[in-house]
């Protein structure tokens, strides 16, 4: 009994250490996977904090270099202003010579035919003051000859055809420095009377009879020897009695600001002159044979719509002249100041 008693008791020990040394080793390799487990995570984790660490790193690294373009960035024209500032500038005491007109870009006039608008919106403004200086003169020679249309007849009606004929005509050259006063007064936005036109204008009669003279001698030169000469003469010459009134200036000076002026917009000059002579040709001829009692009236008032076009024209070409000189005058502290 014993003996089995003690077989019995060593089995219950021996199965009772073996389930133990089994269940210490079942827990250690659960704790070596568990602990394999866990680093993996760790590593993971680990790994993954790096990879989101660089990633921010990158990214504020690249804002920070584009706030850097952002803040170095020129545009191009800015960054070529000191440059253009140290360009010499003409009339400026480097020894380099000024700019010619011939070398400056043209600048647009308006067409001689846009002036026709213009022209008539200034005659109607001025409506009184243009039937005295420019309408009334005409109706005295008009109805001079037509009270003597043939001067072989001599009678009182001739004589007094005649005379009033005269009249007119003395008027009408009379008119001629009045005249040029009103077209400048319109063209700057007056409106300027009979009275003031009279007292104002004839203050310029002996500048404009001199200048007149010489571009009638000059004129008839260059016709003499050579037509077209003569020709360029009437364009470069054209403009001199406004330079001469609006300017204060003496007739040597209108007439070189005249021909240096108008030498950029000379086609300009010339479609004044061409439409000029086309309105007179055009209406005299048409009205006279529409309307034979009126027809010249009407046609000597339809002219006269037209006589604003060369102050227009004259004031596109100041304007000009004076915008180049205020552009060559500048000089380049401005410009480097601006900078």
């Amino acid at each position: 009994m014993n003996f089995w008693r003690c077989q019995h008791v060593h089995a219950i020990m021996v199965s009772k250490y073996e389930s133990r040394i089994m269940g210490e080793s079942k827990r250690k390799r659960l704790q070596a996977a568990d602990g394999q487990k866990t680093g993996g995570t760790r590593t993971a984790a680990r790994r993954s904090m790096k990879v989101a660490r660089g990633k921010s790193k990158a990214s504020k690294a690249s804002k920070t270099s584009k706030a850097g373009q952002k803040a170095a960035y020129t545009p191009p024209l800015v960054s070529l202003l000191p440059l253009i500032s140290r360009l010499p500038r003409p009339f400026q005491s480097s020894g380099l010579e000024p700019l010619k007109q011939s070398d400056l870009p043209p600048i647009r006039q308006t067409g001689s035919w846009a002036l026709v608008n213009p022209s008539v919106t200034l005659w109607f403004r001025n409506y009184n003051t243009c039937i005295v200086v420019l309408i009334l003169p005409t109706l005295l020679i008009l109805l001079g000859s037509l009270l003597a249309p043939d001067l072989t007849k001599i009678n009182n009606k001739t004589l007094s055809g005649v005379l009033i004929a005269t009249i007119g005509f003395g008027w009408l050259l009379l008119n001629v420095p009045v005249s040029y006063y009103l077209q400048l007064k319109a063209i700057h936005g007056e409106r300027p009377g009979v009275r003031e036109c009279y007292s104002r204008g004839l203050s310029y009669i002996f500048r404009l009879i001199g200048l007149g003279a010489m571009m009638t001698l000059f004129v008839t030169a260059g016709l003499l020897l050579f037509i077209i000469p003569g020709i360029i003469l009437i364009r470069r010459y054209i403009l001199a009695p406004f330079y001469l009134m609006d300017q204060d200036l003496g007739i040597r000076e209108a007439m070189r600001r005249s021909a240096v002026d108008s030498k950029p917009v000379s086609m300009y000059i010339w479609g004044v002159l061409g439409v000029s002579i086309a309105i007179i040709l055009g209406s005299t001829t048409l009205f006279t044979q529409i309307f034979p009692p009126l027809g010249s009236i009407i046609g000597a008032f339809v002219t006269s719509l037209y006589v604003f076009a060369p102050a227009l024209r004259y004031k596109e070409v100041a304007l000009r002249e004076n915008a180049i000189e205020s552009s060559i005058d500048t000089p380049a502290s401005d410009v480097s100041d601006e900078g």
